[in-house]
């Protein structure tokens, strides 16, 4: 039955009450009739006009009772639509968001805050992180929060955590901030939870790599510029004017070993008989 009708069926019943207890009183009290007489017939002029201004002024605040109650009504079911639109934001956010009360209980959080706990929100709602959480984690939790209580405003640190919906150690970046009640008291606190495990991966790949990198250009060495090269002896002459062989500067300079060998041409140039006897 809607607030309405129960408004209007109490007030009905008490204006029947006032009624029958009217004609009632007549009847016991002062003999003026039978009470079946007092009830429907013979009702004195006064005795009528108050029982009509009773019901009247009871109709009246029928009528108000009612209007408040369907504004009643309305905000409260507005309130609700409000609280469930925000829920179901905070719900679509993929990233893990909480909020506690000043008292540092749970007041509540998003889907995927639930997930990131591997914890329905039924579970730890109303409790604080030492309900949920190893006592050693939750020291180290309770401090920073009490850090953030004591001075409001915004918190952000990075921690290496646990989550349910990963198998391995994750990197995290908690994103906290108070918020005040009306009358600018602490009201409690909302934090967000980032995960920044894959970037840290990335930005390790890449620190390798540029050291590797660096490495490798440390390890080459460019040629570059005019050398001084005698045209007979083909001695290169270096920048402090000392001269070098050939295969002694390259080697200094570009990191390379040299075998020695005889072309064939040398060959018959310089050892002639050697090769007559071979053919």
């Amino acid at each position: 039955m809607s607030l309405t009708r129960k408004i209007v069926l109490l007030f009905l019943m008490i204006a029947v009450g006032i009624w029958v207890l009217d004609a009632y009183v007549g009847y016991l009290f002062f003999q003026q009739g039978t009470l079946m007489e007092l009830l429907f017939t013979n009702i004195p002029h006064q005795t009528l006009y108050m029982r009509s201004m009773t019901i009247l002024g009871l109709i009246i605040l029928t009528y108000i009772f009612i209007r408040l109650g369907i504004q009643q009504s309305e905000v409260e079911k507005k309130l609700a639509d409000a609280l469930l639109f925000q829920q179901q934001l905070l719900d679509r956010i993929p990233v893990p968001i909480f909020y506690k009360n000043e008292q540092y209980i749970y007041s509540g959080c998003n889907k995927s805050f639930e997930n990131f706990l591997g914890m329905d929100r039924k579970d730890f709602m109303g409790k604080s992180v030492f309900d949920i959480a190893p006592e050693k984690l939750a020291k180290i939790y309770h401090v920073k929060d009490a850090e953030l209580m004591s001075n409001p405003g915004v918190q952000i640190y990075e921690a290496n955590v646990k989550s349910a919906s990963h198998e391995d150690q994750r990197t995290v970046v908690f994103h906290k901030a108070t918020f005040e009640k009306p009358n600018g008291k602490l009201a409690g606190m909302i934090g967000a939870i980032l995960d920044i495990t894959e970037r840290k991966n990335i930005e390790s790949e890449k620190s390798e790599l540029i050291f590797e990198l660096q490495a490798a250009v440390n390890e080459v060495q460019l040629l570059s510029g005019l050398l001084p090269i005698c045209s007979s002896c083909k001695d290169i002459r270096d920048d402090k004017g000392y001269w070098n062989q050939l295969e002694t500067y390259i080697g200094k300079h570009a990191n390379v070993e040299f075998s020695h060998s005889i072309c064939p041409d040398c060959m018959n140039k310089l050892y002639p008989k050697l090769v007559n006897e071979k053919s």
